[in-house]
């Protein structure tokens, strides 16, 4: 179960960290 439960969070942080370099990647050129 914790194993588990590291795993997600793990999954999440990744996810949010592509989502963030993403945003960064679109605006920065119109910065």
């Amino acid at each position: 179960m914790t194993v588990q439960k590291n795993y997600k969070k793990t999954l999440i942080a990744c996810y949010l960290g592509f989502v963030t370099q993403a945003i960064t990647a679109n605006f920065t050129p119109l910065l």
